[in-house]
């Protein structure tokens, strides 16, 4: 994994006032968790198939706004990749 791209996503967060700078880390980590359990690059973008797969499987130990939240941060990091 690159973790590179995490830092210039979370940096991107921060700049563009996408979400609070004090919960940027969790965006950052559940974006490497999905990436993470779908078993892709960092800098690969993902098909939603596989974002919902990693939200289900998530939704089983996380918060309802967790889930949300995570799914935002896919969604954002999408577009940071692009």
């Amino acid at each position: 994994m690159n973790d590179n791209n995490l830092n210039g996503f979370k940096g991107y967060l921060i700049s563009k006032s996408a979400v609070n700078e004090k919960y940027a880390p969790y965006y950052v980590r559940w974006v490497s968790s999905c990436y993470a359990f779908v078993n892709q690059s960092l800098s690969d973008v993902l098909t939603n198939g596989q974002k919902q797969d990693f939200l289900k499987h998530f939704a089983k130990n996380h918060e309802d706004w967790q889930v949300k939240q995570a799914d935002n941060a896919l969604r954002l990091y999408s577009y940071f990749l692009a």
